[in-house]
């Protein structure tokens, strides 16, 4: 298997536990639940597609913005663990861009790239393009990458 579709079953696997792992309420179920993985360039570079349905949308009509950034926290992470990265991180600073809407019915495409993954810090972007190839959001995230096990990642209920 290459390594292209390698990370392709990787990012399909990791999006799949996530949503099995998921209250069926829980908001970053409800934002990936429809993610593709369209394609993979190399590990830590990754392109998702999703296609823009009614609950998608803010009350103007167009794809809510902070799905689109939910979309790329969750995304950028999912592309950082495709490289083998033991786990999703904690988002210590994140960003999006807004410059496009996007309709109901339109098809956008996630593409997700691992700029750099240190000890302790992982740098990662992702552009967002409606079908016709146009930007609609630039998003940046920086991970911490916690050791596993450590306290960010347990349940504060239990």
């Amino acid at each position: 298997m290459t390594s292209c579709a390698k990370t392709i079953q990787n990012a399909r696997r990791i999006i799949a536990s996530l949503i099995a792992a998921a209250s069926p309420k829980d908001l970053d179920r409800l934002a990936i639940l429809n993610v593709g993985v369209r394609s993979a360039l190399q590990p830590g570079h990754v392109v998702y597609e999703m296609n823009i349905d009614e609950s998608h949308l803010n009350k103007g009509g167009n794809l809510h913005g902070g799905l689109m950034l939910t979309l790329v926290d969750i995304l950028t992470s999912v592309t950082m663990m495709t490289t083998g990265v033991p786990t999703a991180g904690v988002t210590s600073c994140i960003s999006l861009s807004y410059m496009n809407n996007v309709k109901l019915g339109e098809t956008i495409t996630i593409d997700t790239t691992l700029l750099k993954a240190g000890r302790s810090l992982a740098f990662t972007t992702a552009d967002i393009k409606n079908g016709s190839g146009d930007m609609v959001a630039q998003g940046k995230q920086t991970l911490y990458i916690a050791p596993v096990g450590h306290t960010a990642f347990q349940n504060p209920d239990k």
